[in-house]
């Protein structure tokens, strides 16, 4: 009965402290690169809430405040992260609607976080919006700053702006 329990003590132990050892989520560059990828990911194939779980999703100690450019490359600025919720979906809608593939190509990005709770992005992208024959493509360039969300341990944007890198070519 000793060697048994011996046995089990031993075994629990060597969970535990294989549980204690377990590492944590990145929380580096490279878990900001990641997410950002995810979300254009999730752009292209029409995944709302994939996009969603990368941003802010309720203002709090940072605010979401959006500067971007809309499907037609008129700027948009949004304060809120209600805001942006409904400026996604109705983007999102936009595609759909018009049965719209989009396309997008990371060129440059550059993460960094000098703390375990704030981040940011620079980059540079395009995006090719192809409706029917017509496909109209645009380079952008954009900063994006990240908080660090303890609960779900993901990075999520919560400053997000972009502009034209150069005037869209329409094919």
């Amino acid at each position: 009965m000793k060697k048994l329990t011996a046995v089990v003590v031993v075994a629990l132990l060597s969970l535990l402290t294989a549980f204690a050892f377990l590492p944590a989520p990145d929380r580096g560059p490279g878990a900001i690169e990641d997410m950002l990828k995810v979300f254009f990911k999730a752009l292209d194939s029409g995944d709302r809430a994939g996009a969603q779980a990368c941003i802010n999703p309720k203002d709090g100690h940072f605010p979401v405040l959006v500067y971007d450019l809309d499907l037609e490359n008129k700027p948009v600025t949004l304060e809120g992260a209600e805001a942006n919720a409904k400026y996604l979906d109705s983007t999102f809608d936009s595609l759909q609607k018009s049965k719209a593939k989009v396309v997008s190509t990371l060129a440059k990005i550059h993460a960094d976080c000098h703390s375990p709770e704030l981040g940011y992005a620079t980059l540079e992208f395009s995006q090719a919006v192809t409706i029917g024959a017509k496909t109209e493509s645009s380079s952008y360039r954009a900063t994006a700053l990240v908080s660090y969300d303890k609960q779900d341990h993901k990075w999520r944007i919560f400053h997000w702006h972009a502009s034209l890198a150069q005037s869209p070519v329409t094919k």
